[in-house]
């Protein structure tokens, strides 16, 4: 739930403070890291965390296939939280020594070099992760409709433009986020009832 919600708080304090500047205009100004680049590596972490504790969550009715989908997600996803380091931690000084490194923008053919590299580290992380919803819908252990919100909601990520600014920035993000927070609650949920019982059982 944290992740989810960490990676919508990151890119509305972007554009709050930012607006629809590049990385390497804005990526050197004093809130940058602590607003926006520290919240969004957070998230990126929790998402780790989150996609691990379903898996074993789900692992003593997940097969092979399941797991390798798993390994394949955890590669993808660890390679963003790199990118994300970078981009919390890097961008203030690329963006006052070598800016043009940083820009990545789909309608511009000339992209940074530092910019590719966050463009593919995020789209090997959402291959890896509908990948994974795929095998958490055929595992079912939890109900298949929240598998297929997690693979919606990053399908629809994905399908929207990556350079998008404002309003459509922040849903490209709220897509990001849905999956991870819708799962995170029920597996909450689910924890609270099995408390209850426990506690009832226990009287």
């Amino acid at each position: 739930m944290l992740a989810g919600v960490m990676i919508v708080l990151a890119r509305v304090m972007q554009l709050w403070l930012f607006g629809g500047s590049s990385l390497s205009v804005h990526g050197g100004r004093p809130l940058f890291v602590p607003l926006v680049g520290i919240p969004g590596l957070i998230g990126s972490i929790l998402f780790l965390l989150a996609v691990t504790g379903l898996f074993l969550y789900q692992s003593e009715s997940a097969g092979t296939l399941s797991l390798l989908a798993f390994l394949f997600a955890f590669v993808g996803i660890s390679l963003s939280v790199g990118a994300n380091w970078t981009y919390a931690f890097g961008s203030p000084f690329l963006a006052s020594a070598t800016p043009s490194v940083l820009d990545a923008n789909f309608n511009n053919p000339v992209w940074g070099v530092f910019g590719k590299g966050f463009i593919y580290s995020y789209l090997l992380s959402g291959v890896g992760y509908l990948v994974f919803t795929v095998s958490v819908i055929v595992v079912g252990k939890v109900p298949r409709w929240i598998g297929i919100v997690m693979f919606s909601s990053m399908l629809g990520a994905a399908l929207l433009p990556i350079s998008t600014n404002g309003a459509g920035a922040i849903v490209v993000n709220v897509f990001l986020g849905m999956g991870p927070f819708i799962f995170g609650l029920y597996l909450w949920r689910e924890s609270e009832v099995e408390v209850k019982a426990f506690d009832q059982g226990a009287a």
